[in-house]
């Protein structure tokens, strides 16, 4: 008897059966809540159905404050420590990180990368898009992204509260002077300020005749501006305090202090000892002073002149002992062979060894063509530093004292 036929199979039964794994995917477990197929994991749940059941941003803040000062674009850091941030720095980041930072360890919850989310400026709105894990049933570790919008309240931080309501409340005050023809030296000065911020703590800045005026809310900034301008110019210090008040149950007393800060008359070729221009030195061998000082050193050094012609080598003292090495270039002052009139240098070379020369800079080598588009370069920079802080009283049209200046610091 022949074998009864096979019923033909269904079309659509293979739509009932779940998908077979294939390839790398072939491990993989259902979900006991929605059934899907997923990759095995202590909870035996998928992610979907893990995130609807479990919410770890539950009791994270979504909403908070931080106090920023509009004059200075400081931001509070409680309790009364003012930090200068700016919009979307790692500064301002960890600022307020630490709103938030305290109360989301005490949920168990860890900060896995956090980014700034952009807002109108002038909407006060600041975001942080936080992305936060934590371990969740069965030591499944989950991560979801959370949103903290922290408000920017206006408020003035001390030092800007006391310079709006009373301009002449200081208590320091550097008086920089400098009795000289010209004015390059103040305008270099002005240039190091602007370049380095030395004089962003200045709660105002008055020019006159001599100089400048720099007013400070306390002695130790004005101290510090006093070291900067010291280490830009040769300079003599003076210093002065006035009593203000005294409360005699605290015995405490109020001081205004005073720094008077004379720089030195003489700024690049401009030289009381000689009216004869920089001659140009090759140093040929650089040692430094065995006590550890390290603005003294010994140079030797020939004049450029004199190659090829004798084998006159001088040895002296100089302050750029750690700028120069064997080869470089530098500028100074030929006292071997000069013709001196002037009866207080012949006074003091009597009872003093006067230096064969005197090292003023170090000389940059550089062509014609590109020293004149460094020129072209920078002097609409130098004439708008020379304005910088608006106090030194020099005319932007001139053009050789500018050209002079330019000069001295691109040799």
């Amino acid at each position: 008897m022949l074998p009864s036929p096979q019923p033909p199979a269904l079309s659509g039964a293979s739509m009932f059966l779940p998908p077979q794994p294939q390839g790398s995917a072939a491990c993989t477990s259902i979900c006991c809540t929605c059934g899907v197929p997923m990759p095995p994991n202590a909870a035996n749940t998928c992610a979907r159905c893990l995130r609807t059941r479990v919410d770890i941003t539950q009791g994270v803040p979504r909403h908070a404050a931080v106090v920023n000062c509009p004059a200075c674009s400081s931001y509070l850091q409680p309790p009364r420590f003012w930090v200068r941030a700016a919009t979307e720095s790692p500064e301002l980041m960890q600022i307020l990180l630490r709103r938030v930072q305290r109360q989301i360890a005490r949920l168990g919850v860890a900060i896995a990368a956090a980014e700034f989310v952009f807002t109108e400026r002038h909407s006060k709105r600041l975001k942080l898009r936080l992305r936060l894990r934590r371990e969740v049933l069965h030591g499944v570790t989950m991560e979801q992204a959370h949103v903290v919008e922290f408000t920017v309240q206006d408020r003035l931080c001390e030092a800007c509260g006391r310079a709006h309501a009373d301009r002449d409340q200081w208590s320091a005050v550097v008086q920089v002077r400098q009795r000289a023809s010209h004015r390059r030296t103040l305008l270099h000065l002005e240039q190091q300020l602007l370049r380095h911020g030395a004089a962003d703590s200045a709660l105002r800045v008055d020019g006159n005749a001599g100089g400048l005026d720099l007013y400070l809310a306390s002695r130790s900034h004005a101290a510090r501006l006093v070291d900067f301008v010291s280490s830009v110019a040769p300079a003599r210090v003076g210093t002065a305090k006035q009593l203000v008040s005294h409360d005699t149950k605290s015995n405490s007393y109020n001081f205004k202090h005073t720094f008077s800060v004379e720089l030195c008359p003489i700024w690049g070729p401009s030289s009381s000892a000689s009216s004869r221009q920089l001659v140009e030195y090759v140093v040929l061998d650089v040692e430094h002073d065995p006590s550890g000082d390290v603005t003294v050193s010994w140079a030797q050094v020939a004049r450029a002149s004199d190659f090829g012609k004798n084998d006159t080598v001088f040895t002296v003292k100089t302050h750029l002992g750690y700028q120069l090495k064997p080869g470089d270039h530098a500028l100074g002052y030929d006292i071997y062979s000069v013709n001196s009139n002037n009866d207080d240098l012949e006074k003091y070379g009597q009872s003093h060894q006067l230096p064969d020369a005197v090292l003023a800079k170090k000389s940059y080598k550089k062509s014609a063509g590109e020293l004149k588009d460094e020129r072209e370069r920078h002097c609409d920079a130098i004439e708008e530093l020379a304005m910088g802080i608006g106090c030194i009283d020099l005319n932007p049209s001139d053009d050789k004292e500018l050209d002079e200046l330019l000069e001295d610091l691109t040799l």
